[in-house]
């Protein structure tokens, strides 16, 4: 079984939570992980 697709997702949404660090709106943080998998 491979993970990297998972590891790949869970990488992205922690590199979100560094960034957002100090926000302490939960929407605002859902809509930042919208955006990053738009695509």
């Amino acid at each position: 079984i491979h993970t990297g697709k998972l590891e790949g997702v869970n990488n992205k949404i922690k590199v979100i939570k560094r960034k957002a660090y100090g926000f302490h709106d939960l929407r605002y943080f859902t809509l930042k992980i919208y955006q990053a998998f738009s695509n």
